[in-house]
Protein backbone atom coordinates (compact mmCIF):
# COMPACT_ATOMS: atom_id res chain seq x y z
CA UNK A 1 0.00 0.00 0.00
CA UNK A 2 1.48 3.31 -1.09
CA UNK A 3 0.47 6.55 0.62
CA UNK A 4 0.17 9.82 -1.22
CA UNK A 5 2.00 12.91 -0.02
CA UNK A 6 -1.31 14.34 1.22
CA UNK A 7 -2.10 11.18 3.22
CA UNK A 8 1.37 11.25 4.80
CA UNK A 9 0.87 14.92 5.78
CA UNK A 10 -2.51 14.09 7.32
CA UNK A 11 -1.00 11.21 9.33
CA UNK A 12 1.85 13.36 10.61
CA UNK A 13 -0.56 16.16 11.54
CA UNK A 14 -2.80 13.69 13.41
CA UNK A 15 0.23 12.37 15.33
CA UNK A 16 1.33 15.89 16.30
CA UNK A 17 -2.15 16.81 17.55
CA UNK A 18 -2.42 13.75 19.80
CA UNK A 19 -1.56 14.01 23.49
CA UNK A 20 1.54 11.82 23.95
CA UNK A 21 0.90 11.23 27.65
CA UNK A 22 0.31 7.50 28.18
CA UNK A 23 -2.93 6.49 29.86
CA UNK A 24 -2.26 4.49 33.02
CA UNK A 25 -5.00 2.48 34.65
CA UNK A 26 -5.08 0.07 37.54
CA UNK A 27 -5.57 -3.54 36.42
CA UNK A 28 -8.91 -5.02 37.42
CA UNK A 29 -9.25 -8.78 37.85
CA UNK A 30 -12.43 -10.74 38.45
CA UNK A 31 -12.61 -12.91 41.56
CA UNK A 32 -11.74 -16.54 40.78
CA UNK A 33 -14.28 -19.15 41.74
CA UNK A 34 -13.15 -22.38 43.41
CA UNK A 35 -13.33 -25.50 41.26
CA UNK A 36 -15.09 -28.49 42.77
CA UNK A 37 -13.70 -31.99 42.28
CA UNK A 38 -10.44 -32.97 40.64
CA UNK A 39 -9.46 -30.77 37.71
CA UNK A 40 -9.16 -32.54 34.38
CA UNK A 41 -5.59 -33.39 33.48
CA UNK A 42 -4.25 -32.77 36.99
CA UNK A 43 -0.85 -34.29 37.69
CA UNK A 44 2.41 -34.56 35.84
CA UNK A 45 1.10 -36.56 32.88
CA UNK A 46 0.87 -33.49 30.64
CA UNK A 47 4.47 -32.56 31.41
CA UNK A 48 6.01 -35.95 30.62
CA UNK A 49 6.08 -35.41 26.83
CA UNK A 50 7.85 -32.04 26.91
CA UNK A 51 11.19 -32.36 25.06
CA UNK A 52 14.34 -31.41 26.96
CA UNK A 53 17.89 -30.86 25.63
CA UNK A 54 20.46 -33.06 27.37
CA UNK A 55 24.11 -32.11 26.86
CA UNK A 56 27.27 -33.95 27.91
CA UNK A 57 30.19 -31.53 28.09
CA UNK A 58 33.43 -33.32 27.25
CA UNK A 59 35.52 -30.22 27.89
CA UNK A 60 36.12 -26.63 26.97
CA UNK A 61 38.86 -24.49 25.54
CA UNK A 62 39.46 -20.95 24.36
CA UNK A 63 40.69 -20.18 20.87
CA UNK A 64 41.55 -16.97 19.08
CA UNK A 65 39.61 -16.09 15.94
CA UNK A 66 42.79 -16.78 13.94
CA UNK A 67 43.04 -20.26 15.47
CA UNK A 68 39.41 -21.05 14.61
CA UNK A 69 39.92 -19.84 11.04
CA UNK A 70 43.01 -22.09 10.74
CA UNK A 71 41.02 -25.24 11.67
CA UNK A 72 40.67 -27.81 8.92
CA UNK A 73 39.84 -31.51 8.60
CA UNK A 74 41.98 -33.64 10.95
CA UNK A 75 42.74 -30.64 13.20
CA UNK A 76 42.92 -31.62 16.87
CA UNK A 77 41.42 -29.32 19.52
CA UNK A 78 42.83 -29.84 23.02
CA UNK A 79 40.18 -29.60 25.74
CA UNK A 80 40.60 -28.82 29.44
CA UNK A 81 39.70 -32.38 30.61
CA UNK A 82 41.84 -35.47 30.92
CA UNK A 83 40.80 -38.96 29.85
CA UNK A 84 38.74 -40.52 32.62
CA UNK A 85 37.66 -37.23 34.20
CA UNK A 86 33.92 -36.90 34.75
CA UNK A 87 31.91 -35.05 32.11
CA UNK A 88 29.23 -32.51 32.99
CA UNK A 89 25.67 -33.51 32.14
CA UNK A 90 23.23 -30.63 31.62
CA UNK A 91 19.48 -30.54 31.00
CA UNK A 92 18.42 -27.39 29.18
CA UNK A 93 21.68 -25.79 30.31
CA UNK A 94 21.16 -26.62 34.01
CA UNK A 95 23.41 -29.15 35.83
CA UNK A 96 21.95 -32.64 36.14
CA UNK A 97 25.11 -34.34 37.36
CA UNK A 98 28.43 -35.83 36.30
CA UNK A 99 29.22 -39.05 34.55
CA UNK A 100 31.71 -41.04 32.56
CA UNK A 101 31.83 -41.56 28.82
CA UNK A 102 30.99 -45.13 27.75
CA UNK A 103 30.78 -46.90 24.40
CA UNK A 104 27.59 -48.87 23.68
CA UNK A 105 27.65 -50.86 20.42
CA UNK A 106 29.81 -48.27 18.65
CA UNK A 107 27.75 -45.34 20.06
CA UNK A 108 28.86 -42.95 22.77
CA UNK A 109 26.89 -42.63 25.98
CA UNK A 110 27.28 -41.25 29.49
CA UNK A 111 26.90 -43.28 32.69
CA UNK A 112 25.66 -40.94 35.43
CA UNK A 113 27.84 -41.24 38.54
CA UNK A 114 26.56 -38.31 40.59
CA UNK A 115 23.45 -36.14 40.48
CA UNK A 116 23.54 -32.40 41.12
CA UNK A 117 21.87 -31.18 44.28
CA UNK A 118 18.30 -29.98 43.77
CA UNK A 119 18.01 -26.18 43.80
CA UNK A 120 16.37 -24.56 46.80
CA UNK A 121 12.69 -23.63 46.58
CA UNK A 122 12.03 -20.41 44.75
CA UNK A 123 15.09 -20.62 42.49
Amino acid sequence: MTLTDEEIKQLLQALEEKDNTPEIKKAVFHQLKPVSGTPQGAGLDKLLDIPLRLTAVLGRTKLLVKEVLDLKEDSVIVLNKLVGEPVEVLVNGKPLGQGEVVVINEALGVRLNTLAEAPEEGR
